[in-house]
């Protein structure tokens, strides 16, 4: 009995004490495990799981999130980051195919600019060049055949070579002395040619003037008083011309096409001025140069050797008036006729060996 006591009253204070793990009823059945973490203010006991479950406690703003919680910001920030880079991308890139079609068209704009630049300097040089020939052609006077090469129209130094014919002219006529045994010659020999009539000279002589016209030859203006035309302002060349054209119209009931300068020197614009008055400027490709005193024989041979088909050969039939002047001229020009026809020479007058007329073309 005392020691059914002792052992209640130890249960009790082991209950008290946190639990008791021996059966008081039955010593010899042990007694139930207690949850280790048993919450003895409750009023009846849980067990661990339903515990988790009733018990939600809501995180605080600072209580550090999960490992993939954080994981999921991380890449929602990198795909935002992405993005943003992805339209920075496409802005730049949109930028500079902007700049691009900017700089393509200002490179046109520039190469028509610099196509325009370059036709304006070309035109600029163009002009430079013009103004420069214009210029040294003032400065320079060109040289006859160069004359003849620029103005083949209105300038002839011979005829065609395709046939074989030849004009005799002479210049300087008429005179007292030389001029009425030249035409005599001729007209033994029956040889047509071309006489260059000096104005004042046929307005002394009117008689012989129209002797040359009645005998079939044909005549030319050679200027009033025979000056050096190069030297002479346009005023007076004109004045020489018209001054020997009005005479010869008076004579001859014609003006002459022909007109053969002083010396054989023009410049450029009397040139010009004569084509655009319905002249024909005559030089020569044969020169006689009978005219200096040489002997007969030098006055044949500078015509044979230098004569050709369609030659215009230059001899004087007029001068100074005394009567040992030209008398080389007389005594070649039987000889220069023979030796001429005896090679298949034609002798004819300048229209003839020029294909034209004999009466100035009115402008």
């Amino acid at each position: 009995m005392r020691q059914s006591f002792k052992l209640i009253m130890i249960c009790i204070i082991v209950s008290l004490l946190g639990g008791c793990h021996t059966a008081v009823t039955e010593p010899k059945k042990a007694l139930p495990a207690l949850p280790e973490q048993a919450n003895w203010t409750n009023s009846s006991p849980i067990d661990a799981s339903s515990h988790h479950e009733m018990i939600q406690v809501a995180p605080s703003k600072h209580t550090r999130q999960s490992p993939q919680a954080e994981g999921d910001k991380k890449l929602k920030f990198t795909l935002h980051a992405e993005k943003k880079q992805q339209q920075l991308q496409e802005a730049n890139h949109s930028q500079l195919k902007k700049r691009q079609k900017l700089q393509q068209s200002n490179r046109h704009t520039n190469h028509q600019s610099g196509q325009q630049t370059k036709q304006n300097r070309h035109t600029h040089k163009e002009h430079r060049k013009q103004l420069h020939a214009q210029t040294m052609t003032k400065e320079r006077k060109l040289s006859l055949p160069e004359l003849r090469i620029r103005y083949p129209d209105i300038f002839k130094m011979r005829g065609s070579a395709s046939e074989k014919k030849v004009a005799l002219t002479f210049d300087d006529v008429p005179d007292n002395t030389v001029t009425p045994v030249v035409l005599d010659i001729l007209k033994e020999m029956n040889v047509k040619a071309t006489f260059f009539l000096v104005g004042y000279r046929a307005k002394a002589h009117p008689e012989l003037v129209k002797r040359i016209v009645a005998e079939g030859h044909t005549l030319g203006n050679h200027t009033y008083s025979h000056p050096l035309l190069t030297k002479a302002e346009m005023p007076k060349f004109i004045n020489q011309l018209k001054d020997t054209e009005d005479i010869i119209e008076a004579l001859a009931g014609y003006k002459p096409r022909f007109f053969r300068p002083p010396f054989g020197e023009i410049t450029e614009e009397q040139l010009k001025w004569a084509g655009d008055h319905g002249y024909i400027v005559v030089n020569w490709d044969v020169d006689s140069n009978d005219w200096r005193g040489i002997s007969t024989k030098a006055v044949e041979d500078n015509v044979m050797s230098t004569v050709s088909s369609g030659s215009i050969v230059l001899q004087h039939a007029g001068g100074n008036g005394k009567r040992e002047y030209l008398q080389n001229t007389i005594h070649a020009l039987p000889s220069i006729i023979k030796q001429l026809r005896a090679q298949d020479y034609h002798f004819v007058t300048l229209p003839e060996l020029l294909h034209d007329q004999q009466q100035k073309r009115e402008q």
